[in-house]
């Protein structure tokens, strides 16, 4: 089975955990592909809008993005993957990243080419925040919704300035649309097939809620294990992303106990506050010390992400 009839099919099954999820926090954009919202990124001689068409009778592709320049405007369509489309960011290097879905809880993200004028790479992924400067794009690798065994949640960081095979292992092929990115967290993970499926329940990461960047070099998430919550802080630069957190006390997550996944509303940092909404059935303030978070581990972006298997003594 092809991997785009698998991503329809799971997120399928996934829809009734998706009305629970909309009950607990807001979504940033609800799936309705049938009424594409108009998207559109106006930038000094640039300006981009979707376009939403019936599906090609050949391919299946409902999506296109058209672009004017001072040379004149040309349409690009998107991979048949994109069922819709929520944003548009403009990169390095002349890129764009377009990011939309697949399906219900399934995000697809794909990097444009202006001066090709072609689409260069796109995967599908979870919670996909692209960074203000469109440099980064930080997500949660995908994994099958309804999945049998325990899934352990991996952070991804993908980099918008490199290639494609620059943003693979080796020995991942370019067309590979899933083990893409730089495996950010937990700590020691690499990037392989299969590597976030069918961990011990008792060692396995949740990441529940949404990635936050607050300027373009930092982002913060939520990080649950079974022996308690964080506040994950990602520090970027062109060579190495280091991951900090600090442990939320157990008195603060009051109802976040057990089952319930807490997730992020907002961030901001004041010199060295980072104030939070954490929503944990309501939303919940909380200010953090930047000082006392605790630097767990850092990963080298200046060559390929590591890859080559599972993390060691994890699974």
């Amino acid at each position: 089975m092809t991997r785009q009839f698998l991503l329809v099919l799971w997120a399928g099954l996934f829809a009734c955990t998706t009305c629970l999820a909309q009950n607990q926090q807001p979504l940033r954009f609800d799936f309705d592909p049938a009424h594409q919202r108009p998207v559109v990124l106006t930038a000094p001689d640039l300006k981009v809008e979707v376009l939403a068409q019936p599906p090609d009778p050949t391919t299946g592709q409902t999506r296109s993005i058209k672009i004017k320049t001072r040379e004149g405007a040309f349409i690009i369509p998107l991979p048949v993957d994109f069922a819709q489309v929520n944003e548009i960011t403009l990169g390095p290097s002349g890129r764009l990243v377009v990011v939309g879905n697949l399906a219900g809880s399934v995000n697809e993200v794909g990097i444009v080419d202006l001066t090709g004028r072609k689409v260069i790479d796109h995967f599908s992924c979870y919670q996909p925040a692209v960074s203000p400067n469109g440099y980064y794009v930080v997500f949660t690798k995908w994994f099958p919704p309804h999945y049998p065994q325990s899934v352990d949640y991996h952070s991804m960081l993908y980099l918008v300035g490199r290639s494609p095979s620059e943003n693979r292992p080796a020995g991942i092929e370019v067309d590979n649309g899933i083990d893409v990115g730089f495996a950010v967290n937990p700590p020691g993970v690499a990037n392989w097939t299969d590597d976030n499926m069918d961990v011990p329940s008792d060692m396995a990461h949740i990441n529940p809620g949404y990635y936050l960047w607050v300027g373009s070099t930092q982002y913060f998430f939520i990080d649950k294990t079974q022996s308690g919550v964080s506040v994950a802080q990602v520090m970027v630069s062109n060579s190495a992303a280091t991951v900090r957190e600090i442990k939320l006390p157990s008195d603060f997550l009051g109802a976040a106990k057990g089952y319930f996944l807490p997730s992020l509303l907002n961030a901001a940092v004041d010199g060295d506050t980072l104030s939070l909404n954490i929503f944990m059935g309501k939303a919940q303030p909380a200010s953090l010390k930047l000082s006392d978070f605790v630097t767990i581990g850092s990963v080298d972006l200046s060559q390929r992400p590591a890859g080559g298997g599972r993390r060691a003594g994890s699974h």
